[in-house]
């Protein structure tokens, strides 16, 4: 029976996994349903098929922290952009 708990308690740990380190990832500017688009991305392989429901809670859940971060980190990318093309037009 214990260790039918602790095998439940890491499966549980696990589930969600994909979103937490595509939300933690700073090389993703698009953290909106970022762990589910990764599923997506990656098909039926390793295991994503158990975690996908769960990353897809979770990615839920996480929306109203990761959609005012992906617009900033959006119009961050667009204002350096602006710039750079400020500063080739100045040359």
């Amino acid at each position: 029976m214990k260790n039918c708990a602790i095998l439940s308690a890491l499966l549980i740990s696990t589930f969600g996994c994909t979103t937490i380190d595509t939300v933690t990832d700073d090389k993703i500017e698009n953290k909106v349903y970022s762990g589910t688009a990764k599923h997506i991305d990656l098909g039926c392989g390793h295991g994503v098929c158990i975690d996908a429901p769960f990353s897809f809670v979770l990615d839920t859940i996480l929306l109203p922290a990761t959609i005012p971060v992906t617009l900033y980190k959006v119009s961050k990318s667009d204002e350096e952009v602006q710039r750079e093309n400020y500063v080739e037009r100045q040359e």
